[in-house]
């Protein structure tokens, strides 16, 4: 994915139409880790925009930690107003991937003027939580 192109995301969008799909999470991690996450972001939003796809950013915890909440709310702020961005009830969707104990709170807070709409992946279940229910 580090060598993606725009026209690499305008065909991987294009075919994702062709058979219906809306839009993208994007799975990421920081650019300590993948250098070109800031790069493929950048390309993947501009290629949704043209093509009117939907896209959301989903941070993997396996990489991201709480101690970068302020580099996600750059992150955030900075593809929550795009055309391309996936909204739920008026919210930018952003997600993650383990991300069981990030302070959401902390992003909304830092970017007042955009509301966000955390739909976090939780791997723990609660202790009365049952498998063979």
């Amino acid at each position: 994915m580090e060598n993606f192109t725009i026209d690499d995301w305008k065909h991987d969008i294009q075919q994702a139409q062709a058979i219906g799909i809306d839009g993208f999470a994007l799975n990421c991690a920081p650019p300590r880790i993948d250098d070109y996450t800031p790069k493929q972001l950048e390309l993947a939003y501009a290629a949704a925009e043209e093509l009117d796809f939907k896209m959301f950013i989903s941070f993997d915890f396996a990489y991201w930690s709480n101690g970068d909440t302020e580099l996600i709310t750059d992150i955030v702020g900075n593809y929550s107003a795009s055309p391309a961005q996936a909204y739920y009830n008026d919210g930018a969707i952003v997600s993650t991937f383990v991300g069981d104990s990030f302070d959401w709170n902390a992003v909304k807070n830092a970017l007042p003027d955009q509301k966000i709409t955390a739909l976090p992946n939780i791997q723990r279940h609660p202790p009365s939580t049952s498998y063979n229910q």
